[in-house]
């Protein structure tokens, strides 16, 4: 019986600790956390597009014809 009431106890203890949080306060999270998602989102996509921008540049230059003096 004993182990049955220290058992009941740490259960209530332990759902206490892990229950979820109000609705707004979980809401509240998703917000920041999607807020987080689309800057990085908005960061990658940035550098993506300085990365293609420099390859169609090089692309550019690799289809110039080579003058004389180029190569010299």
């Amino acid at each position: 019986m004993r182990g049955f009431l220290v058992g009941l106890g740490t259960g209530a203890v332990l759902g206490l600790l892990f229950a979820p949080r109000r609705g707004e306060e979980t809401r509240e999270q998703l917000r920041s956390k999607a807020n987080d998602l689309m800057d990085t989102a908005n960061e990658q996509t940035d550098k993506l597009k300085a990365v293609a921008a420099k390859i169609q540049e090089q692309v550019a230059n690799l289809r110039q014809p080579k003058t004389e003096t180029d190569g010299q």
